[in-house]
């Protein structure tokens, strides 16, 4: 209800009450002791009274004619919003509205919230049932008020919270609230958004999610497509994440980042020195982008050495123009370079603040708390022999250099074992199939693993990456929501590759998520909200470092020979041993021979299959 402030009477009259004076009251609350200077006249002035100049009105949705309608002082007003009726799912405000059962008419309105700008209020309300509005007053100074609505969604408002507004005046298109009602992250609207404006879309057409500082977005990863000739990139490796944001508005967290690429002189030129300019460019696809969003910002993380801090570079910032894919070549040039620091802090989680302040232009939260994302499951899986999987708790190396510990046997398809078990495989060469007992990798609740062994060309080979012969890896999942926040990494097992790679069997890891998982994933009342849900995953490899390797290399040790000439054959050991230390003998690798049923160098063009056979032949 909006009251106007008058104030027109001549005092309080108590002497007479049968001879009441119209200009004056017999009695009254709202009133105070008039002051003249430092002492009091004790005269009494009356506070401002109220006069009702018109009530907040309850909008009414009109998805047939693509507008909301409300009513001020007779006169019915409409707010249009654009939409595709033709297409399912219509916009976001039509879904809200028609799709989700929400009424097409408002309940009673309450405001929850005002501030003073310029030259005009604005007012917040709700009816606690999806129809959260911010209005415009208008004409504060003068006597013809008007209300204007300037933006309706369903943010989940409610008449217990409060809503604490921040005003911030840029210019004339450009004039931000600021809002916060203890029950949600800091959210912002720039009330003068407008095609005319030249925004891409109106006020009344952003999402709802679009005007959180941390939005929801559709999670994709960047791929790099290759490495071409040209452009100004020095040696080192590479990967890439890209953010989405509206010119003005909200932006999202860090996209997961990209495969890291070697940027190399080209195929079989080696890699270069370090920061050598090799003149080379990394093309990069971006797909599925998320269409609420009209700009895009790519970041490259680059690596020029090993164990070294990358350094990132802001490599493009651009209009996305309703592109559902972007493709960017990054030449080595760069708009500008970030620290560590900053990039980190573009992924960190959305804050709840109970209040907001402003100091010097900026703003400053208060009282506030992380929202977290995580997940919380058992994603363990084990590897079996057979019907059981055997595990160890508090594993140790005895003094025989045996692995051994407390012994705990698991079955499918319940794979009950207590939570802080360490789970340790027993035996890695036994233990070694799915629950099936033929597989070859590992079964669980919610996650199955599996090792396949794929014979590739030369060509295919050499662009991928496989698990190393026999070496041992430490595997796990983390998961992300709708905001692009991850979860804690969880533990999936610790896999021992099969031997296969230099047979030509090359090693590939494949992980499903079982139909368990996603039951669980299915059922709404496992979420508090949306944002508790995971939408993407990613497998994760602990790096194997110098230090934890069990397997330093995989292939064949060629020993060297010294080339002496001698026509005596039948020389003594040591003095062969002499020969070859001297100064006098040639070391050269020597030539491989006498293999008869393996192929020691399968897969690598550069040598021919060596066999037993092969060399009598020759």
């Amino acid at each position: 209800m909006i009251k106007k402030h008058v104030a027109n009477y001549k005092g309080m009259s108590k002497d007479l009450s049968s001879d009441l004076q119209g200009d004056k009251y017999f009695d009254a609350k709202n009133i105070r002791i008039l002051a003249t200077d430092q002492k009091s006249s004790f005269a009494i002035t009356n506070e401002a009274g109220n006069e009702l100049i018109f009530t907040i009105p309850s909008p009414v949705f009109n998805f047939v004619n693509t507008q909301i309608e409300y009513t001020i002082n007779g006169v019915v007003k409409t707010l249009k919003y654009k939409t595709n009726k033709n297409v399912i799912p219509r916009c976001e405000l039509e879904e809200t509205y028609v799709d989700e059962g929400v009424a097409l008419i408002s309940g009673t309105q309450t405001i929850i919230g005002t501030k003073e700008l310029r030259d005009s209020a604005l007012i917040v309300t709700t009816d606690d049932a999806g129809f959260d509005c911010f209005w415009e007053l208008t004409n504060l100074n003068g006597t013809d008020f008007d209300l204007e609505l300037l933006y309706m969604g369903n943010l989940a408002l409610s008449k217990n919270n409060l809503v604490q507004v921040l005003f911030n005046y840029e210019n004339s298109i450009i004039q931000k609230i600021y809002f916060v009602d203890g029950e949600h992250q800091l959210r912002f609207l720039n009330i003068r958004q407008s095609v005319a404006n030249g925004d891409s879309i109106n006020l009344i057409d952003l999402s709802a999610s679009a005007i959180d500082v941390v939005s929801t977005f559709t999670l994709s990863q960047a791929k790099i497509q290759g490495v071409v000739s040209g452009g100004s990139h020095t040696s080192g490796m590479v990967q890439y994440a890209y953010g989405l944001y509206i010119l003005n508005g909200a932006q999202t967290t860090i996209s997961p980042l990209s495969v890291l690429t070697p940027i190399d002189k080209g195929d079989g030129l080696g890699g270069g020195a370090v920061n050598e300019v090799l003149g080379r460019s990394v093309i990069l696809n971006i797909p599925n982008i998320d269409d609420k969003f009209t700009h895009i910002k790519i970041y490259s993380i680059k690596y020029t050495g090993y164990n070294q801090t990358p350094v990132i570079n802001i490599v493009a910032d651009r209009e996305i123009d309703n592109f559902t894919s972007f493709t960017f070549t990054d030449d080595g040039t760069s708009q500008e370079t970030i620290s560590l620091e900053a990039f980190t802090f573009l992924g960190s989680s959305p804050i709840i603040p109970k209040h907001i302040a402003t100091k010097d232009n900026r703003l400053f939260p208060i009282n506030i708390k992380e929202q977290i994302f995580d997940i919380d499951l058992d994603f363990r899986a084990f590897s079996f022999s057979g019907s059981t999987a055997k595990v160890l708790d508090n594993a140790y190396i005895n003094t025989a250099g045996n692995v051994v510990g407390v012994t705990t046997n698991v079955t499918s398809p319940n794979f009950v074992i207590p939570e802080n078990h360490d789970s340790i495989n027993a035996d890695y060469d036994v233990y070694k199939y799915q629950s099936d007992g033929t597989t070859l990798g590992a079964s669980g609740k919610y996650i199955e693993v599996e090792v396949l062994q794929t014979q590739l060309s030369d060509d295919e080979s050499e662009e991928l990456q496989f698990l190393k012969d026999r070496e041992i890896y430490r595997l796990g999942v983390k998961f992300f929501n709708r905001r692009g926040q991850t979860s804690n990494p969880s533990w999936i097992m610790d896999l021992k590759a099969p031997e296969g790679n230099l047979l030509g069997n090359y090693n590939k890891l494949k992980v499903t998520l079982t139909s368990a998982f996603y039951t669980w994933l299915n059922d709404s009342s496992n979420f508090a909200s949306e944002d508790d849900k995971p939408v993407g995953y990613k497998i994760l490899r602990a790096d194997r470092t110098l230090t934890d390797q069990t397997i330093y290399a995989q292939g064949m040790i060629n020993p060297m020979v010294a080339n002496y000439l001698s026509r005596n054959k039948a020389q003594s050991l040591s003095k062969r041993k002499t020969i070859v230390n001297g100064i006098d003998s040639d070391i050269m690798p020597s030539i491989t021979r006498m293999f008869e049923t393996i192929t020691p160098f399968n897969g690598c063009k550069d040598y021919w299959e060596l066999s037993y056979a092969r060399d009598r032949k020759s």
